[in-house]
Formats: C-alpha cells, sequence, structure tokens
C-alpha cells in the first residue's frame, strides 16, 4: 500500500515537473522588453533576498537559490541575450581625412640646386614657400618670380612668397626677366626709348635721362621671339645728326621718313612713328634682345654737328673801273656740313644785294647760272653795270643772302672694324641755314 502511493507522488510530481519546465521552456522563447527584464530581475532577486533572509523553505528551495536549476539558467540566459529586433545606437561621425594635391616646380629652361625637392604633396588651404634665387637659376637673367603661364612676362607670385595650396594638381613655372643699361652717348640731341615685341605693343617707354635701366622677359614664347629696343633721337636746333660709332655693325642709324627704320624699328607701328616725328625726333636706332644678358649695357656714340655755313663773292675785276664796265661776281654758297652727310637744297633764288658801302642798296639782283658740286655746295652768278655815281663816290660793295635746307639722304656708319654706308631715301630731316657774307668792295 505505502509503494503505491510513493508511486503515485512520483508520478504526479513528474508530470508537475513536465508542466513546470514546458512552461518555464514557453516563457523562454518569449522575447523580454527591457522592462520586463528589469522587473524580472528585480522581483527575482527580492524573492532570493527575501527567502535568503528568512531561512525558510524545503531543502530543495534553498538548493536552487544557491545553485540556480537548468531551467533559471535558460531563463536568466534568456533575459539577458541581445535583442536582436533593437534599432543600434548610431556610432559618432568621423571628419574626414583633409584632401591633399601636389605642388610642383618647373625651373622653365633654369636649373634648381642639388637636392632641391621640386615636388611637394600639400593639403588644401595650407600655405607652401615658394622657391628663390638660391634654389633655382638661369644663366644671363633672374628670377623674378611664379607663374601658371610658362610664357609669362611678369610673374604672378614672388619668390620665397608663401603660397597657398589650391584644391587641385598645380604646376608653377619660373619666371625669368633680363635687367640691362640702356646708355647710348648722345651729343647734342635728346633720346626717347621704346621696347617693343614683334607686334608693335610697347612694353615699356619714356625720356632718357641719362643711363636708364631697363628690363626685358628672359624666357620667351615662340609666338613672341624677341623684344625689341628703340631709341628715337632729337638733335639741338641747328645740330645734324651726321653718325652713330658702335662696334656692333648691326647697329644704323635711319631717318624716321624713311621707308626702312632697321630691324627694331621695322616692328614700330605707324602711329607710334608718327607721333615721334610730332614730337620733333627725327632718326632712331636700335636692339634686339634676344642674345643679350642680365647686366648688359646698350651703348653707342651718337653724334651731331652744327654747320657751319660759308659764302664767298669773287668779283671778276675791282680796279681801273669806267662808267659803264659790267662786273661779274661769282658765288659760291657752301651749307658747311664738314661731314657730307646731308644734301643741301638752296630754298629759292639767292639775292645778290649791291650797296654804297656806306649801308644804302643800290640793287638786288638774282643768282643766276647755279650749279651744284658735291651734297652741300652750290655756284652762281652775277651781272652789275658800273654807273657814274659808283665811280664818283668811289665805293661799292655787294653781300649775298641764301636759304638751304639739309636733308638727311644718306646715313653712315662707322665700326671699329669697317666703314658702311647705307643709302637712304630723303627724310624730313632738314635744317635751314641762313648764308650771308660780309660786304665785300668791288672797288679799290
Amino acid at each position: 500500500m505505502f509503494d503505491m502511493k510513493q508511486n503515485l507522488r512520483k508520478k504526479r510530481w513528474s508530470r508537475h515537473l513536465f508542466w513546470v519546465l514546458s512552461l518555464s521552456l514557453i516563457i523562454s522563447m518569449i522575447p523580454a522588453t527591457p522592462a520586463m527584464a528589469a522587473d524580472t530581475s528585480t522581483s527575482g532577486g527580492s524573492t532570493a533576498a527575501a527567502t535568503q533572509s528568512d531561512g525558510s523553505g524545503t531543502s530543495d528551495s534553498s538548493d536552487s537559490s544557491a545553485a540556480p536549476s537548468d531551467t533559471e539558467k535558460d531563463s536568466t540566459s534568456a533575459s539577458s541575450a541581445p535583442d536582436t529586433n533593437k534599432t543600434p545606437a548610431a556610432a559618432p561621425r568621423r571628419a574626414p581625412a583633409a584632401a591633399t594635391v601636389t605642388v610642383t616646380y618647373n625651373a622653365n629652361r633654369g636649373k634648381f640646386t642639388s637636392g632641391y625637392k621640386t615636388t611637394v604633396t600639400a593639403t588644401v588651404g595650407s600655405t607652401v614657400t615658394l622657391p628663390t634665387a638660391k634654389n633655382v637659376s638661369l644663366s644671363g637673367t633672374h628670377l623674378t618670380g611664379w607663374s601658371t603661364n610658362p610664357w609669362a612676362a611678369t610673374p604672378t607670385y614672388e619668390p620665397g612668397a608663401a603660397y597657398t595650396v589650391p584644391s587641385s594638381d598645380v604646376k608653377l613655372y619660373a619666371v625669368w626677366q633680363k635687367t640691362m643699361t640702356l646708355a647710348p652717348n648722345l651729343n647734342h640731341m635728346s633720346g626717347y626709348y621704346m621696347i617693343v615685341d614683334p607686334s608693335g605693343t610697347i612694353h615699356a617707354e619714356g625720356k632718357m635721362e641719362g643711363s636708364t635701366q631697363i628690363t626685358v622677359p628672359g624666357v620667351i614664347s615662340p609666338n613672341v621671339g624677341e623684344y625689341l629696343v628703340n631709341v628715337f633721337v632729337k638733335p639741338e636746333a641747328n645740330y645734324l645728326i651726321t653718325r652713330l660709332d658702335t662696334g656692333d655693325v648691326n647697329n644704323f642709324i635711319y631717318p624716321l621718313g624713311g621707308s626702312y627704320l632697321g630691324r627694331p624699328g621695322s616692328y614700330l607701328k605707324e602711329e607710334d612713328v608718327k607721333r615721334m616725328l610730332n614730337e620733333g625726333y627725327v632718326a632712331t636706332f636700335g636692339w634686339g634682345t634676344y642674345n643679350k644678358h642680365e647686366g648688359d649695357k646698350l651703348s653707342v656714340d651718337v653724334e651731331a654737328i652744327q654747320p657751319t655755313p660759308e659764302a664767298k663773292i669773287t668779283p671778276d675785276k675791282t680796279q681801273n673801273l669806267n662808267e659803264g664796265d659790267v662786273i661779274t661776281m661769282t658765288v659760291t654758297l657752301r651749307a658747311g656740313d664738314i661731314l657730307n652727310q646731308y644734301s643741301a637744297a638752296l630754298s629759292g633764288t639767292p639775292v645778290v644785294h649791291i650797296g654804297t658801302g656806306s649801308g644804302d642798296s643800290v640793287a638786288d639782283l638774282p643768282l643766276s647760272n647755279v650749279t651744284s658740286s658735291g651734297n652741300d655746295t652750290y655756284t652762281g652768278t652775277v651781272q652789275y653795270t658800273l654807273t657814274a655815281d659808283d665811280i664818283v663816290r668811289d665805293k661799292l660793295s655787294a653781300q649775298v643772302e641764301a636759304t638751304i635746307t639739309a636733308i638727311n639722304s644718306r646715313t653712315k656708319v662707322r665700326t671699329e672694324r669697317r666703314r658702311l654706308s647705307i643709302r637712304r631715301p630723303p627724310s624730313i630731316h632738314r635744317v635751314t641755314l641762313l648764308l650771308s657774307t660780309d660786304t665785300a668792295p668791288l672797288i679799290k
């Protein structure tokens, strides 16, 4: 009987345990919310604490408190498992890494010093120090800065400047220039200079006040080729430009009124030549700069002279004169260009004034039979018939007055090695000379 009751109890306890375990398993499979987990944890903790403090309960209860059963472990594990359906909190965003670009230096026909780093990697917006003349050089020039244009005549950035790095890769080219001294020796004349490119565009100009510093690009694009220096000269009043002395046989002096102004002058614009003519300049000469170097001196000797005009009257007889005798006077006129560089043209007809010797005029006779010799000498004759009053006074004089205009139609160039003569058409460079003799006695 006892055994049957005992077996019955065991079967009931087994069924009870089965349902408890089944229920626990179902509960453990239901996702627990954070609030539920907290409540369960708190509730379980309180019960356990209370049980541990009371010391009551069966031995089974005390054992389960000390060592959780498999069911409790499963329940605890399920409640503490991460919620796979919960959206995770966003992680803090990191700032993107700063972009970097490459800055490349190009010596533009020059040469960097040994070991100098010509490529720099830097962050956008930062600054780098540009190379200076200590870092790069080009023979015959000096560094004036940097530009993104390899043919720039003037720099965008100074040497050694703090350059702000752009948003993309960039290449900077060295900008070279040549500084020279323009120092022609102008005797009895003033000067004006123009620096032009082959298109005639003026890059610099101004009056010459002694030696003048000029600057031209050191590296020139193929479209430009070369810069040219032109000097215009204006002689003092009644002075004639006569020659240009130089060791460079490519230098000549050209009248502005001519059809050819030399190679440097051939690139001048017509309006600029007219402007110089209107300001009184009469001739030009110049240099190309392709073969010139930093520190070169552009110098020549340009001379002008003041002509010494001559007028001479030679009568064919001055003694044993009688009333009615005819005196033939030969008149010689010379412009006085001692180097014979100019053509002298008579302006109008020279006049011989016949006087009493006391200031009174007797007759004004035009010169006739005029011939020329050389470039500046004219000869003519005039005849006068003696009157009774001339014989009574026993005094008679003659004076000639003429106007000669000197025109530069031929330019000679004297060099250290040879003498060259270049013919040019007549220019508007004219000097008017008034020739007059002293009173010449016709009766002695």
